[in-house]
């Protein structure tokens, strides 16, 4: 996987990747996708390879659009 396909991310001075970075981003969202976080069993080179295969995939499984839907009202005050 290139750069430009790769997922990071930097918490307290700290680098996540590939599926840690996903874990942790999704304990960040709440429920529903922060009980991915229990995943965390796994060991990490098992959950990279998962990770890379979804990727790889991803139109696939979860097909491909040709716009970004608009956050609604209570979802733009997330947002800076």
């Amino acid at each position: 996987m290139g750069p430009s396909e790769s997922i990071v991310l930097v918490e307290a001075d700290l680098l996540y990747d590939e599926s840690d970075a996903v874990l942790l981003l999704a304990g960040i969202l709440g429920r529903p996708w922060s009980l991915a976080r229990v995943l965390f069993v796994f060991p990490k080179p098992l959950r990279d390879r998962v990770y890379r295969l979804v990727a790889r995939n991803r139109y696939r499984i979860f097909g491909k659009r040709t716009a970004c839907r608009l956050p609604t009202e209570r979802e733009r005050e997330r947002f800076l």
